[in-house]
């Protein structure tokens, strides 16, 4: 209550029993405007609705036990009551129950006895329940309730009982009381839309209606005042609560809910999206639309029409957009409120409408009002036909009308959040939402089949043709088109592949496999089109139309890809296809033949996120396989439903198709997590490809056809470990595919293949980078006992420079693996123990790598304590330590020398101290022996 307005009531300008009558006679009205619209036996729906639960008698419908607490409060029952009820069951003669109603009101809530109620209209109804009943009565009860629904349906009417506690409800504890309501979240906003659009039924009437509009402020006060001072019995009223104040959380909420709805169902939920728009423009001072309509009505206006709930609606939201100068979305409101009404205006009105002509006649002044010409008439009644041009269009306008609510609430959110506790990432899903369903994205096919009805076209024609650069675009025509006829004709849809086309098609529901007749020209020539309609049928498979929606958690994270499949030579020449494979004889169809051609030379990516969005990634040329790959691994961050591949218009369809699935399979585990680098290895065409994921997450692909390049990119350092997956098919005569599928974080792996006296050595990293060398061979111990304590002594160093313990980046263990091959000729793996240093038989030799002021690289080297240095030697340094090596040899032997430990300044890689990794040691090892064994030579 107001400081400056003490609650005085005087029950003469009250006038509660000249208030409620007012209420009472409009709902009558109203109730009467729903018998106009149904049936006969729908009609005694409503008037027996009272009775069934007023009494609990077995012949009458929903009777469920004897046990069922019966009894509505001040209810009784009128002629049409009884002889409905007699129509059931002709004995019925009407005793009052004993003891305490079970039920205080009854209420339809919604459009019913509204301009907005139609023969499709659900019946929502509030059972506003005794609070005092235990959980055993309100089982029975509930039993009744189902059974009543159940002879609704039977009626051909939809019917939704909700029971509602008023001690509870007024308290802000809410059930779900619609079954479009969001529960407490919207428990203000929702007893506001109970009370303008609620219809009376039986029972206690609403407290709320005898509150002066004006006081509605002091709603709490102002009933307590009327029930103590006995203005009127306080049995003959419920009280719900009152409209104080609406909280901003609340407020917000309900405009994402609305919002929400929105993106599925744009026109059901524009007005009351538009409403709460209004309501937080207007915050804090909100004049809700359920106070005006009581104050009209308390102040005497009784115009059922005028006061008709969604014209009140309409005419509020209308006032707002006119203030705000949005024509367009005022234009969309309109549109929302004509489908709503669902009355046809031009054609001929129907059997049930012809039982309500002031609905028609109200709706035909409206559209004279906003301008509407005979043609648009026409053009919106035939919504559930229109062309996929009039759905762009008409998605132009939702597009505007949702992102401009959108920006409302986030300014909303902005300015109230922090006292209101509004959750940052509600605003933020909900933006996810919207712009998953609108925002523009290179390679995203626009859905706008979600806007229309059925867009399927019987015939199509898909032409290919050449731009102003040279490059192939296609064109999508409605009907028969022939090159002739290209000139003046406009397509519906362009794209720069056949694929593109295909799935635009099939997401938006234009083109359906077994409906839609496809023409196709390639060059102005007609070609068959059974490949295409194989394509098709394909996506139609595996790909829901439209996509399924990214629910609550899915939006909360980076998309991931749900559905992924790659369509190979969709549209493409087969014949330039198959001449390519002639005579090659055989082999990897990605290499093929002699030649290696490369079959898969047109590749389109398709996908579904999950998020609901929908791309076609066109690629073409040698490198399409590897960019398709890497697109994908783009899209990544989600173990995929479905990753597949299928190819057309090739002799070798098969074998391609199998080809690409080997490495779909090869890039699952690889890319499609966002977190944790990783790089596949590939060959296509005579080139090798390779697509890596950085520890920055971003995608990239290479290729080289010099195998010196390719170990040039496996070796080079990584801030991360980074798995290497190595195509089988790559290097088929290098055991480099086994060897990477060992590798593993924290272990330096060594690798050795003897060949005589040479051995091939490959060492992976710790962080998966690969190190290649040949090197003299004599014994495996030797072997594994130099390079083991070189790796040990660069182990202990690189711990100290990262100061970490995490095993992946400091201090691991070595593994030695030999080389062998298996009995199938299979590359074998046998482990081998590290030798032990023992008694130590080998020289130490060690070498200090620094960078001095100027930038000049000084080496130092330690020949069994004595040191060498670059200051003192020059150029001449390895020339000084050769012949100090052989000096200290006991066999004066010139075989080779090797390292036994390193010391490395960063600043001479460039990189700081915690990014050094084994293999920078390893290259600088081979670099400074190589030089000092040239010296031994010499």
């Amino acid at each position: 209550m107001a400081d400056d307005q003490p609650l005085t009531l005087d029950r003469d300008t009250l006038d509660p029993e000249g208030v409620r009558d007012r209420f009472l006679a409009l709902h009558g009205r109203r109730r009467a405007q729903i018998l106009e619209a149904l049936g006969e036996r729908q009609q005694d729906f409503i008037h027996l609705l009272p009775l069934l639960f007023d009494v609990n008698h077995p012949s009458l419908p929903g009777y469920a036990s004897n046990r069922v607490p019966a009894g509505v409060a001040g209810y009784q029952p009128d002629q049409a009551a009884q002889e409905a009820a007699r129509r059931q069951a002709r004995s019925f003669q009407y005793r009052r129950p004993v003891g305490a109603p079970a039920v205080q009101a009854l209420f339809l809530m919604g459009s019913a006895g509204t301009i907005a109620f139609t023969h499709k209209s659900d019946f929502d109804i509030w059972l506003c329940h005794d609070p005092e009943l235990d959980e055993e009565a309100l089982s029975q009860l509930r039993a009744k309730a189902d059974g009543v629904e159940a002879w609704g349906d039977s009626l051909g009417l939809e019917v939704h009982i909700f029971f509602v506690n008023p001690e509870a409800f007024r308290a802000g504890t809410v059930e779900q009381l619609s079954k479009e309501s969001a529960g407490t979240a919207q428990h203000l906003l929702l007893l506001e839309e109970f009370y303008r659009t609620g219809l009376w039924l039986a029972g206690r009437y609403p407290a709320w209606w005898l509150v002066p509009a004006e006081r509605e402020p002091e709603y709490p006060a102002v009933v307590d005042a009327i029930l103590r001072r006995r203005f009127v019995d306080p049995d003959s009223v419920i009280d719900l609560g009152g409209l104080e104040r609406v909280p901003a959380e609340e407020l917000f909420g309900a405009g994402v809910w609305q919002l929400t709805k929105g993106l599925g169902s744009p026109f059901k939920s524009a007005l009351k999206l538009l409403l709460m728009e209004n309501y937080a423009a207007d915050y804090p001072d909100v004049p809700l639309l359920a106070v005006e309509y009581k104050g009209r009505i308390q102040a005497g206006e009784d115009d059922v029409l005028a006061l008709d709930p969604y014209l009140v609606l309409y005419r509020r939201v209308e006032a707002y957009l006119r203030a705000a100068g949005a024509e367009s979305r005022l234009e969309m409101a309109r549109q929302a409120l004509y489908f709503k009404l669902g009355e046809p205006l031009s054609t001929g009105p129907g059997a049930v409408h012809e039982r309500q002509p002031w609905r028609r006649e109200t709706l035909h002044a409206l559209t004279r009002e906003w301008g509407w010409e005979p043609n648009h008439l026409k053009v919106l009644d035939a919504w559930s036909h229109w062309g996929i041009e009039e759905v762009a269009e008409q998605r132009r306008g939702v597009v505007e009308m949702l992102t401009r609510s959108y920006q409302v609430l986030s300014g909303f959110a902005r300015e109230h959040g922090a006292d209101a506790r509004i959750s940052k990432r509600d605003l933020h899903i909900l933006g996810r939402r919207l712009f998953t369903a609108f925002e523009r994205k290179a390679g995203k096919v626009e859905l706008l089949g979600q806007f229309a009805g059925d867009v399927h076209e019987a015939r199509v024609t898909l032409h290919q043709v050449t731009d102003r650069d040279g490059n192939e675009r296609w064109l999508l025509f409605r009907g028969s088109v022939p090159p002739d006829q290209l000139r003046g004709a406009n397509p519906l849809k362009r794209g720069r592949s056949l694929a593109e086309l295909l799935a635009w098609g099939h997401f938006n529901g234009v083109l359906d496999p077994s409906a839609t007749h496809l023409i196709l020209y390639r060059g102005g020539y007609q070609w068959r089109a059974e490949e295409t309609a194989r394509a098709l049928r394909r996506l139609a498979a595996d790909f829901p139309a439209p996509p399924p929606e990214g629910d609550v958690d899915e939006l909360a994270r980076p998309a991931g890809v749900r559905i992924a499949l790659l369509l190979v030579n969709v549209g493409a020449d087969p014949e330039r296809i198959n001449a390519a494979a002639r005579g090659q004889g055989g082999g990897d169809p990605l290499e093929y033949g002699g030649t290696h051609a490369n079959l898969a030379a047109a590749v389109d990516l398709v996908l579904v996120n999950t998020w609901g969005e929908a791309f076609c990634h066109p690629f073409r040329g040698p490198a399409a396989v590897a960019r398709a790959l890497a697109e994908l691994a783009r899209h990544g961050g989600a173990e995929p439903d479905l990753l597949a591949a299928d190819t057309f218009e090739s002799d070798q369809a098969v074998a391609i198709t199998q080809r690409l699935e080997e490495l779909l399979a090869a890039i699952r585990p690889l890319c499609l997590e966002r977190e944790g680098a990783g790089r596949l290895l590939f060959r296509a065409g005579g080139r090798f490809y390779l697509v890596e994921r950085g520890a920055d997450g971003e995608v990239r692909e290479e290729s080289t056809s010099e195998r010196t390049t390719l170990m040039k990119y496996l070796g080079r350092a990584r801030p991360t470990f980074s798995p290497l997956h190595v195509d089988p098919k790559a290097l088929p005569r290098s055991p480099l595919a086994a060897l990477a599928r060992e590798n593993r974080p924290g272990v330096v792996q060594v690798f050795y293949r003897a060949r005589g006296d040479k051995a091939d050595i490959w060492v992976l990293d710790e962080r998966g980078s690969l190190f290649q060398q040949t090197m003299a061979f004599h014994t495996a111990e030797a072997l594994i006992s130099h390079l083991g304590r070189f790796l040990q002594s660069v182990s202990r160093r690189l711990t100290q420079l990262r100061g970490t313990a995490d095993p992946a980046d400091g201090e691991w263990t070595v593994a030695f693996y030999r080389v062998a091959a298996g009995e199938n000729g299979e590359v074998k793996l046998v482990s081998r123990e590290a030798v032990g240093e023992g008694t130590r038989s080998y020289l130490d030799l060690q070498a200090i790598v620094e960078q001095v002021e100027g930038g000049k690289t000084v080496f130092s080297v330690y020949c069994d304590d004595e040191e060498l240095s670059s200051r003192d030697h020059g150029r001449n340094l390895f020339t000084v330590v050769a012949d100090c090596v052989r000096r200290l040899r006991r066999s004066g032997g010139d075989y080779p020398v090797y390292l036994t430990d390193l010391d490395l300044a960063p600043a001479i890689v460039g990189e700081p101290p915690e990014q050094l990794q084994t293999v920078h040691y390893l290259f600088y090892k081979q670099r400074l022996e190589s030089l000092l064994n040239q010296a031994l030579e010499q």
